[in-house]
């Protein structure tokens, strides 16, 4: 027998619609007032919190801990013919745009919110490339192979032992100093070959300017994780400022 109670009442957000209140205090206000519903779990943050991953941009790190390994594995199982490429680009374009949407509705979760967006708009729009020319979706990913790189970046932060500092280091300089400038050769020569035929003026041009556009992004991100390392070196006591969003 299942008892039932008329007197049920659904747990109330008792959310305040004025605008003064909405506009002093933004969406932390209606994330701080959705915890007041009666829950066995009070919130998505008590979850995380045992795992470290509390907080506005600890709560996108977790989302990246747990989608970029799908988005990696399709692009090496493309890369060894195991998934179609029209998968592939759904599971990318599904990830970037999610990933975009996010930092746009909440910029305090990562450093560096405008260069994320842009990077992540630049990608998309790059993408479109493969799609209407097969000859250079392996380069494009190859490109796409950097987000091994952000993945322990992540986890990194999270988990901060020497392996995944390893891990960490070695795909930074493998992938974003050396497979990016490299590309720059391989997509201008495909620019050639194209041109040979059809003339100077097309729009495989945008290939090889694209990427040294992310080669040039790699570039300052890597300058900028030099400069904090000699600062950490300098001042040991600024090594907690690392567990950081990018």
């Amino acid at each position: 027998l299942i008892e039932t109670s008329l007197d049920f009442q659904p747990p109330s957000l008792e959310l305040d619609p004025t605008p003064a209140r909405v506009a002093h205090t933004g969406s932390g206000y209606l994330w701080a007032r959705c915890q007041d519903t009666h829950f066995p779990a009070e919130s998505l943050q008590d979850l995380l919190r045992p795992l470290g991953l509390a907080g506005g941009h600890k709560l996108h790190d977790a989302f990246n801990l747990v989608t970029l390994p799908v988005l990696v594995y399709m692009i090496f199982a493309y890369v060894f013919n195991i998934v179609s490429f029209e998968s592939f680009v759904l599971v990318a374009y599904s990830y970037f745009a999610t990933d975009m949407a996010w930092v746009l509705i909440d910029p305090g979760c990562v450093k560096s919110p405008g260069v994320i967006a842009g990077h992540h708009t630049l990608t998309m729009l790059s993408m479109l490339f493969p799609i209407f020319h097969p000859v250079i979706r392996k380069h494009m990913v190859m490109c796409l192979a950097v987000e091994l790189n952000t993945w322990f970046l992540i986890l990194r932060r999270v988990w901060h032992v020497p392996l995944v500092s390893v891990c960490f280091y070695v795909s930074w300089i493998s992938i974003r100093l050396c497979v990016y400038p490299y590309l720059i050769y391989e997509l201008g020569l495909i620019y050639v070959q194209r041109s040979v035929r059809v003339g100077w003026i097309n729009h495989f041009v945008l290939l090889p300017v694209i990427q040294s556009v992310f080669t040039l992004l790699n570039v300052k991100w890597t300058v900028d994780l030099v400069k904090r390392k000699r600062e950490l070196w300098r001042d040991p006591g600024l090594a907690q400022a690392e567990n950081k969003g990018l």
